[in-house]
C-alpha cells in the first residue's frame, strides 16, 4: 500500500461519499498470487468457463487457504476497522466473472453499517465496465438519496435495468444498454490491478455495458459493523438479529449449508475467528448445489429490505 495513503482522510471520504479507492493496495506479487488462486477455484468449481455467461461463487475465499489468508493482512484490517469500527464482522465473500452490465442498484438496504471490498484482476475504466457510483446515496434517509431510490430496480422487484422503473425519470438511463445512462450524475471509479475499492452496501451503483466484449474478474469481501458495539444500547440485539436474518436469507438463496466454508470456519488465526464469531454458528439444511447463475435478489431478500425501508428512518436507527 502506498506510504502516502492517509487513513484518516480516506475514512472521512468514505463516510461522506460512500466509497473510497486505495491505489496500489496490493503489490504485483500479491495480485499474481490472488489471481492464480482465483482462477484455480473458479475452474475447480465450474470446469471449463463459458465466454457467454456470468459466474458468481459465494463463500469464495472460504474454499482456499491461500485466499482465506487475506483476512489476516494487517493493512486490510486497519482499513476495515477504521471504516466499520473495532470488532467488525466478516460476513462473506464472492468470486465474480462478469461479461455483462448491471443496472443501478443498492446491494442492500440495511440499518447496520456495512461495506464491500472490490478487487479487480484487470484494468477497469469507463469503456470496460468499471464501477460507477452516485456519491452520497448511502444516506438512505436523505431526500436526495430517497428520490433516486424511487427509480431503482432494487430493493423493489425488478422490472427493468435502469432509471426507467415506473417511468420515474423516463427511459434512456439503462446501464445495460450501450450508449444509455449518460445523463445520470455519476462517478466512474477506474482501477488498475492492485487497487481496491471499498463502498457502503447502501450506495447506489452500476456498471455500464462495455464498448467491446470485456471480461471482468473480481473478488468481493463483505464486512459490517459489529452490532454489539453500536452506541445505541437499545438497538444492539435488534441489529444483530437483523444481520442474522439477512445472512440466513442469503444462505438459502445461494444454497449454502452454513455461513462460512471450511478454510474460514476452521482458520487457525485468532484474528479471523474474532471477526466471524457473532455469526459463525448459522447453518441451514440445504441439499442442492448453487450453480453460479444467481442474477437477481430472492423474494425473501426483497421483502426483508422493503420491510426495513418502511420503518421510521431516523438517525437513531441508521448508521452510515
Amino acid at each position: 500500500m502506498d506510504g502516502k495513503f492517509n487513513l484518516e482522510a480516506a475514512t472521512n471520504y468514505f463516510h461522506a461519499f460512500g466509497f473510497i479507492k486505495i491505489p496500489g493496495f496490493f503489490s504485483s506479487e500479491e495480485m499474481d498470487s490472488l489471481g492464480r488462486n482465483f482462477d484455480r477455484v473458479m475452474v475447480s468449481r465450474f470446469g471449463e468457463l463459458s465466454p457467454e455467461r456470468n459466474y458468481l461463487l459465494p463463500q469464495f475465499i472460504d474454499l482456499d487457504e491461500n485466499l482465506a489468508s487475506v483476512l489476516t493482512l494487517q493493512k486490510l484490517n486497519l482499513v476495515i476497522a477504521a471504516l466499520m469500527g473495532e470488532g467488525f464482522i466478516y460476513k462473506g465473500s464472492d468470486g465474480n466473472i462478469f461479461r455483462r452490465a448491471t443496472g443501478w442498484h443498492r446491494d442492500y438496504l440495511i440499518r447496520n453499517k456495512s461495506c464491500k471490498v472490490l478487487i479487480y484482476f484487470q484494468k477497469a475504466d469507463a469503456r470496460s465496465g468499471a464501477l460507477r457510483v452516485i456519491p452520497g446515496t448511502q444516506f438512505v434517509t436523505d431526500q436526495f438519496s430517497s428520490l433516486i431510490g424511487k427509480a431503482l430496480r432494487w430493493p423493489e422487484p425488478p422490472h427493468s435495468g435502469g432509471f426507467d422503473e415506473y417511468d420515474f425519470f423516463g427511459a434512456g438511463h439503462d446501464p445495460t444498454v450501450p450508449g444509455a445512462n449518460r445523463t445520470i450524475p455519476q462517478c466512474v471509479v477506474s482501477t488498475n490491478p492492485g487497487d481496491i475499492i471499498v463502498f457502503n452496501h447502501n450506495l447506489i451503483h452500476c456498471t455500464n455495458a462495455s464498448d467491446s466484449v470485456s471480461t471482468r474478474r473480481l473478488l468481493g469481501l463483505h464486512f459490517c459493523r459489529n452490532p454489539l458495539t453500536h452506541p445505541v444500547v437499545s438497538l444492539r440485539e435488534e441489529l444483530l438479529k437483523e444481520l442474522q436474518d439477512l445472512a440466513l436469507i442469503e444462505m438459502g438463496s445461494f444454497k449454502l449449508p452454513r455461513m462460512f466454508g471450511p478454510k474460514v470456519l476452521d482458520h487457525p488465526s485468532n484474528t479471523v475467528q474474532s471477526m466471524i464469531a457473532p455469526i459463525k454458528d448459522l447453518s441451514l439444511e440445504i441439499g442442492e448445489k448453487f450453480d453460479g447463475l444467481y442474477s437477481s435478489q430472492s423474494l425473501d431478500s426483497i421483502r426483508f429490505c422493503n420491510r426495513l425501508k418502511r420503518l421510521d428512518l431516523d438517525d437513531t436507527k441508521w448508521v452510515n
